[in-house]
């Protein structure tokens, strides 16, 4: 995806695996429950952001509806990095 977008390849970008590790798989107390539900919203909000910065790269349909594409674009990649710094935070946080 657009991790690895490059201008002269005719493919599309791919993603490999961008988000830190993830938090336990099967959460059992309250905290985990917590820590599960704010990693998978972030996690949410960063592959959403993923997903429509490539449709604006690689779909000219659309782009249509967005008559400042560099503006959109540079919206959803701040979207990306913070989504990417909250998950690094929360897991430095539960990793203390």
């Amino acid at each position: 995806m657009v991790d690895s977008f490059n201008m002269d390849s005719p493919q599309q970008p791919t993603d490999p695996d961008p988000v830190p590790s993830a938090p336990p798989a099967s959460p059992s107390s309250p905290a985990q429950l917590i820590v599960s539900a704010v990693h998978a919203h972030m996690l949410a909000k960063r592959t959403r952001a993923v997903a429509n910065l490539n449709n604006y790269l690689l779909n000219s349909v659309g782009v249509g509806e967005h008559p400042d594409v560099v503006e959109e674009s540079i919206k959803l990649i701040e979207d990306i990095e913070y989504a990417d710094s909250m998950i690094e935070a929360l897991n430095r946080v539960i990793s203390s």
